[in-house]
């Protein structure tokens, strides 16, 4: 423990900008050195805190707070604070300059850091609400000021309000319907501040209230509105099934918040007081409350329809992926079909979308559990064989999901699923390849020149093996699509994959010239057939195997048949040099016997390897002229026996 904290302590020094901020988040939070330590000690939290925070010009705010296990954790957003209801809490915020990459120069002079309580959005508003808006909404204080100048401080003081009404609902996760408090009528202000009569005074009066009241129902409008049209974002780029259900629950949450606010008595009032005076914004009141009821309908009844499948997928673990397969896809979709054909609301046009996107979340469910069954860190990792075979098994179940999706589902643009497959197929290649490669390491070579042949082979598994490392090593997952820094790697690996196989194909040539017979190319060509099988290297060796191979049949053919012919035209057979201990008859029969049995072993020769490269026409032809040789060597044969016969009686031979 002592070294790791060391380690990021270290780490910390080397980026002075991370030392700065921890500086700041000690005093601000009072907490430990250690606890900023360990923050460091993630890795997520330092990506989170350089690439996305310092180093991005676009990125503008990032939060540190405490959470309830005593430990420190970032955020990206104010209303992902873990501030408890009714505790005294507080946060670091950093706001930086936009447009600005913070450097160790310029760290101290771009970023302001603060503190952030827990309730002071809610202080805020009742500040407002009790002591500066009913101060400044007062026309006796509005004595001796210009109309526009009143007319414009009102503005501006109502619009305060609204913005100070929407962050405390976002700090809840919540839309507050505040009603703005009206100045009572009194006609003695009205009066005196001018020369109206009191009706005059108080129809004036009434106007300004009304004009309050239907800009505070623009307003709700709006603020409703944006939790209406709000889509699942929960910091995930591909949400699964669960994110939805929890999305719906805080839907129907927040809409049934905003429901009792709108059945409160103080929006009775105002409604009676739209209705009473014929504005416009009663139409728009009543509609908005309309809106809100069905979404807490619709909310209330997807929750509800996708709680089965929302419990299924809670419980899912990436050991399951290989003891379901296909069933865990049945099951899944399955479980989305029912939700969708008994849940009304989603049946409704304008969820269509959501429907396929619900479709596509159970594809990256079944994405996350693969890369949690394959685990990326470690599949480069012992015997690539075990890491290939639970690779098969994953794209067995990513294909048939593929398959079992129906043609209607909407993909959406970048589809995680196609993606997912796409970067399996790679790292399959990527395994074939090894396995090729890494045979190369039990490959032995003799001949005179084996040494150095068995050098360069060693020399070119040693390079593909550092290759191969990269992967290993790599700082991302390989597993995950959006890496696009596998894409720069994959690419590097190919080069040298492909400059490795055309190093292999002149090892190849190189033996097969150095090669003096038929057998001892045939051998060569099969012990190194697992590398003519890919495509690089055949191009290199192929044309010279298949043109040596054919060269040395023709000759060894034309060899044996010239001894042939030479040997078999003399008389007798004591010039042959074999079987000196039988009978001459027989010795030229068996010499026989032994020429066919090597034109024989020629031809098994080219057959071992005739799958490779040679075709069927040129196989053929080396038959036809087997076939050819065999013939004469067999009439031979048969006609020294019949000589032989015929030299004694019927008698003898009955």
């Amino acid at each position: 423990m002592a070294a790791e904290e060391a380690a990021a302590s270290a780490a910390t020094l080397r980026d002075p900008r991370l030392d700065y901020l921890g500086g700041l988040v000690q005093i601000v939070l009072r907490c430990s050195e250690e606890k900023w330590l360990k923050l460091l000690q993630v890795e997520e939290n330092r990506i989170q805190l350089t690439t996305h925070f310092l180093d991005d010009a676009n990125s503008e705010c990032i939060f540190v707070a405490e959470v309830s296990g005593g430990t420190l954790a970032l955020y990206t957003s104010s209303a992902d604070l873990p501030f408890a209801a009714g505790k005294q809490q507080k946060a670091v915020f950093f706001l930086k300059v936009p447009g600005l990459v913070a450097t160790a120069e310029n760290v101290r002079q771009i970023i302001t850091c603060g503190d952030l309580f827990s309730s002071t959005v809610e202080q805020l508003q009742a500040f407002l609400d009790y002591a500066v808006i009913p101060t400044l909404c007062n026309p006796a204080c509005h004595e001796g000021w210009a109309k526009e100048q009143a007319s414009d401080l009102l503005n501006s003081v109502r619009a305060l309000r609204s913005i100070v009404a929407r962050g405390v609902a976002q700090s809840k996760n919540h839309v507050i319907i505040s009603v703005p408090p009206i100045q009572p009528f009194d006609a003695s202000t009205f009066t005196r501040s001018s020369s109206q009569s009191v009706e005059e005074a108080k129809e004036a009066w009434m106007q300004e209230t009304l004009s309050i009241l239907e800009s505070s129902v623009r307003h709700w409008s709006e603020q409703i509105q944006e939790v209406l049209d709000k889509e699942l974002h929960s910091g995930k780029l591909y949400p699964q099934p669960s994110d939805y259900y929890k999305f719906f629950c805080l839907r129907g949450k927040s809409l049934r918040y905003i429901r009792q606010q709108l059945r409160s008595e103080s929006l009775e009032i105002v409604a009676e007081i739209l209705q009473s005076r014929n504005s416009p914004r009663d139409a728009e009141l009543k509609d908005l409350i309309k809106k809100v009821e069905d979404g807490v309908t619709e909310a209330e009844d997807i929750q509800k329809h996708l709680f089965p499948l929302h419990r299924r997928c809670k419980d899912l673990e990436a050991k399951d992926l290989p003891r379901l397969r296909r069933h865990l896809v049945d099951g899944l979709l399955r479980m989305v079909r029912e939700a969708v054909e008994h849940c009304h609301s989603l049946q409704l046009p304008h969820n269509a979308v959501l429907v396929s996107k619900l479709y596509s979340s159970a594809s990256h469910i079944l994405v996350r559990l693969s890369q949690q069954f394959l685990d990326g860190a470690t599949m480069f990792r012992g015997e690539l064989d075990d890491s290939e075979q639970r690779l098969d098994l994953v794209l067995g179940v990513m294909d048939y999901m593929r398959s079992s999706r129906t043609t209607g589902t909407f993909l959406e643009r970048h589809d995680r699923l196609e993606m997912f497959v796409q970067r399996l197929r790679t790292i399959k290649v990527i395994f074939e390849t090894s396995s090729a490669f890494l045979r190369l390491a039990k490959t032995e070579v003799g001949g005179i020149h084996g040494h150095a042949t068995a050098f360069q082979i060693k020399q070119i598994y040693d390079e593909f093996q550092e290759q191969l490392v990269t992967f290993d090593k790599c700082p991302y997952d390989v597993l995950e699509p959006d890496a696009q820094e596998f894409e720069k790697d994959i690419e590097q690996f190919r080069r040298k994959v492909k400059e490795l196989d055309g190093r292999l194909g002149s090892v190849i040539k190189g033996c097969i010239l150095n090669c003096s017979s038929l057998e001892g190319m045939t051998k060569v060509l099969q012990v190194y057939e697992f590398l003519m099988k890919r495509p690089a290297i055949r191009d290199v060796a192929l044309p010279l195997c298949e043109r040596h191979v054919r060269e040395a049949v023709r000759r060894e053919m034309d060899v044996l048949l010239r001894k042939f012919l030479d040997d078999a035209t003399r008389d007798s057979a004591a010039h042959l040099p074999v079987y000196k201990n039988i009978p001459p008859t027989s010795r030229v029969i068996q010499w026989v016997y032994d020429i066919q049995g090597q034109l024989d072993a020629i031809l098994r020769s080219v057959k071992n390897v005739s799958h490779m490269f040679i075709s069927k026409k040129s196989v053929e032809a080396m038959e036809a002229k087997h076939e050819k040789l065999s013939t004469k060597f067999q009439n031979f044969a048969d006609e020294i026996f019949q000589n032989w016969s015929n030299r004694f009686s019927p008698v003898v031979k009955r």
